[in-house]
């Protein structure tokens, strides 16, 4: 999990999860709707760092190799380059 200052006394946290979509545990779901191994990855990312709520901007990144990105990807991508351009360009 990675941490950067960020707004109103807030971490802003992220936790990344590549999950494989031909795993048994997700084949029967991943074969009906495109995308469920990333969205079940996701969602349990939420569940186990939901504790952190009060302190931490957590975004779950799930990334599906096969098909498509959970919604947070493109949350996270914009954040990484704010922080790549702070960085090197500031």
């Amino acid at each position: 999990m990675l941490q950067l200052p960020w707004a109103k006394g807030k971490q802003f946290s992220w936790d990344v999860t590549v999950p494989d979509t031909y795993a048994d545990s997700h084949l029967v779901a991943t074969a009906t709707t495109a995308g469920a191994a990333a969205d079940k990855a996701a969602s349990n990312k939420e569940v186990k760092y939901r504790q952190l709520a009060n302190s931490h901007i957590f975004v779950p990144v799930a990334i599906d190799l096969f098909y498509k990105q959970h919604p947070a990807i493109i949350l996270y991508t914009l954040v990484l380059f704010v922080v790549i351009f702070i960085i090197f360009f500031y």
